[in-house]
């Protein structure tokens, strides 16, 4: 038996939080518990053998602390990365900005609205790239396309055009298909807007509610300062009276100003609308970019924060715990996953604006790429990697706008010094 090779030890205020990078478990040992913290160090120190009869040994072992001496736990990371890299060819994620405009003037906003919009030659386009997937067997057997901005709802009746044709396309083609997403606020979401959008396939709409009315029109307010959350709610309950596969998350984002109400508000929601149709997810304001004011900034690992977050797991006392960093993998870097802009750029992810990064056009002939994919999806696995303790979270991926190595011990660093400051376990 042998101690993973991936556990990471942080000094706490009480004692000790024991990590394991690779299966996202912890624990805590209290100074107060004097013999098992003794006994820990010397199990950890190699003092004391690791016997499987040890009780400390048994639990440690349980949890994937403790592994047995031939577990080649490197090449087991390795594996599942090479399945979920084999796994995601199967499936396109496309992130499209429909639009760069926008209905609302929200306080926290990180990107400024103006009227550029996906234009009509590049749907097109994008169809004519529909085409070539459903003709190629070797190209995806699924596409997933979400509808982003701006506001994709102030381009609806392109949304709604376009994927009448792309429904028509994949029609030629049984083995291949494609379902849609849309990122929204949810004030332009009609009756009969909703009808058409769901009976082309739309299944999932992800909708930001900030709070209650006071809170949310504060913070989301229309661009000629009139609240919004009337009508959205509007929206919102009349949908919840269909019957249909479509979903919704409800997402809130949780500052200083909307923090004390976000307990009452998750139970408004769990109340008010079907939870087999609707869901809610709490998240932090963060620093999205220099728009963002300091003000409204929310410490996703502060006590205050978590109890909202995670009300039921943040008070339990067992030893040991299930918790995950913040992610620090890139999901993008598997190649799956592109962003197109309204101008017809292709990106990698939705944080890449730059034109010195952008991948390919998307064209009258469909994508054309203008430099090496393969520049972004290389694994640079080398001897280092295999010694690493970070490498169950960046799997030696990486991405052109950072060097090699750099986010991952960037945001571990940053992840630990949270944990520290406030004297918490995650969850």
């Amino acid at each position: 038996m042998k101690f993973s090779q991936y556990n990471l030890v942080i000094g706490m205020p009480y004692g000790k939080m024991v990590y394991n990078l690779k299966t996202h478990k912890g624990f805590k040992l209290k100074d107060v518990l004097v013999e098992e913290m003794e006994h820990f160090n010397s199990l950890f120190n190699g003092d004391t053998p690791l016997l499987p009869e040890d009780n400390m040994v048994k639990e440690l072992y349980k949890r994937g602390f403790v592994v047995d001496d031939d577990r080649d736990e490197f090449q087991e990371v390795q594996d599942e990365v090479n399945e979920i890299t084999t796994r995601s060819k199967s499936t396109q994620n496309i992130i499209l900005h429909v639009t760069e405009n926008c209905n609302f003037s929200c306080e926290y906003c990180f990107k400024k609205s103006h009227p550029q919009n996906f234009s009509d030659e590049n749907w097109d386009n994008l169809l004519n790239y529909f085409e070539k997937v459903v003709e190629d067997e070797n190209l995806y057997k699924r596409v997933r396309l979400t509808f982003y901005g701006g506001e994709p709802l102030l381009r609806s009746q392109k949304i709604i055009d376009f994927m009448k044709k792309a429904n028509k396309v994949f029609e030629k083609n049984k083995e291949k298909s494609i379902d849609y997403n849309m990122i929204t606020n949810g004030y332009l979401l009609s009756k009969d807007i909703y009808h058409q959008l769901v009976d082309l396939g739309l299944g999932f709409f992800m909708i930001t509610l900030d709070g209650f009315a006071e809170q949310h029109n504060k913070s989301r307010p229309r661009v000629d300062g009139e609240g919004t959350w009337d009508k959205i709610v509007e929206n919102l309950k009349y949908i919840n009276t269909v019957e249909d596969e479509a979903v919704f998350l409800i997402r809130s984002n949780c500052n200083n100003k909307n923090i004390e109400i976000m307990e009452e508000f998750k139970a408004w929601v769990k109340s008010t609308f079907n939870p087999k149709k609707f869901s809610i997810d709490i998240v932090p304001v963060t620093k999205y970019s220099e728009m963002v004011e300091d003000s409204l900034l929310m410490d996703c690992f502060s006590e205050e924060f978590l109890k909202v977050r995670h009300p039921q797991n943040y008070t339990k006392e067992e030893i040991f715990k299930f918790f995950t960093f913040m992610g620090l993998a890139c999901k993008y870097a598997y190649g799956n996953f592109i962003t197109i802009s309204s101008l017809g750029k292709v990106f990698m992810c939705e944080e890449s604006d730059e034109d010195d990064v952008y991948l390919a056009d998307l064209v009258k002939e469909g994508i054309i790429y203008k430099q090496d994919l393969n520049k972004w999806l290389n694994r640079l696995v080398d001897d280092k990697c295999r010694k690493c303790i970070l490498f169950p979270t960046c799997t030696a991926r990486h991405c052109l706008r950072c060097k090699k190595c750099e986010l991952a011990y960037e945001g571990l660093a940053k992840a630990i010094e949270k944990i520290k400051k406030h004297g918490i376990d995650l969850v």
